[in-house]
């Protein structure tokens, strides 16, 4: 039997990581990079890497220019067996650049990133009525509004369920949460969807908003869920944190493979934060994507725990 097949929309970028002695208090400095590393980047793209380590198949589709870049992002999918679908715009000569600088003590992040000049695509570029009728599950993440929503439409309709991964509000995310059937929000998103005192406040007012599973996540405090009338709260597994930066990603990724391979709605959860959780032992965010067999014996050891 085929693997199921995760088919994501968003944004594809090169990362570039290095780590600093320290930042620089005076305008003007010079300093040497210690630990360097080039890795792909992009929420939906960290995603559906981390669905392929769980044992989907994943598509990615995104916007990018003919350069050097996009060629370093196709060889990273083809390596993960991930399918990239790219558009390429006439005349586009930069896809999207990230670079992270880190300092360990104190630990401090800096991060410079161009989205290149790739213009965000419509609904107009792709054929939304084919990766829907293709996906077991769709991912969006709200970095092209427009035609991740018009996919979402278009998977509502065909009964094939969206997974919506938000970190802030901003045009375009209402649409998306309405459509979505699940909701990872993170607790500034929650925070601006609906303010409340209590954490199960915040849940039940955003389901109100039309999905039929709410998440947000907590970083190293773990997630809380609600399905239903059933409220889930879940234990981040305890790590030496080298770099947190993409974990959101990982347990959107993570909790789709969950979802079709049906398991509950709790059990989603806790696959999706131990696999969150692994990534940050990692410096960088594709390089910190954990494999099968780490995440579950993670899950293994929360249960034993627990």
């Amino acid at each position: 039997m085929a693997a199921p097949l995760v088919v994501g929309l968003g944004r594809a970028n090169v990362d570039m990581l290095g780590v600093v002695p320290r930042f620089p208090d005076q305008p003007e400095a010079e300093l040497e990079l210690g630990e360097v590393s080039i890795q792909v980047g992009g929420s939906i793209a960290l995603a559906l890497g981390a669905a392929t380590s769980l044992g989907c198949q994943a598509r990615l589709h995104c916007a990018l220019a003919d350069d050097f870049l996009a060629a370093f992002i196709r060889g990273a999918m083809r390596r993960a067996g991930i399918d990239l679908r790219a558009h390429v715009g006439p005349g586009r000569q930069m896809s999207g650049l990230k670079f992270t600088a880190l300092s360990r003590d104190p630990p401090r992040r800096l991060a410079l990133h161009s989205d290149g000049d790739c213009e965000e695509p419509g609904p107009e570029t792709f054929d939304v009525r084919a990766m829907a009728r293709d996906a077991a599950a769709v991912l969006v993440d709200g970095a092209y509004p427009r035609a991740q929503t018009a996919l979402a439409e278009r998977a509502k309709s065909a009964g094939v369920p969206v997974i919506f991964d938000g970190s802030q509000l901003r045009e375009g995310i209402g649409a998306l949460v309405g459509l979505a059937d699940v909701l990872i929000a993170s607790e500034r998103l929650a925070a601006e969807l609906a303010p409340r005192d209590h954490l199960k406040e915040t849940l039940v007012e955003i389901s109100r908003l039309g999905p039929k599973a709410v998440i947000i996540t907590l970083g190293d405090a773990g997630s809380v869920g609600l399905h239903g009338d059933t409220m889930v709260e879940q234990a981040a597994v305890p790590v030496a944190c080298v770099d947190a930066k993409g974990a959101g990603a990982i347990y959107h990724g993570a909790f789709a493979a969950g979802l079709l391979s049906d398991l509950p709605f709790a059990e989603c959860m806790e696959l999706a934060s131990a696999a969150a959780s692994l990534s940050c032992e990692v410096f960088g965010t594709w390089a910190g994507i954990p494999d099968r067999d780490s995440v579950l014996a993670a899950v293994r050891r929360m249960r034993e725990e627990s």
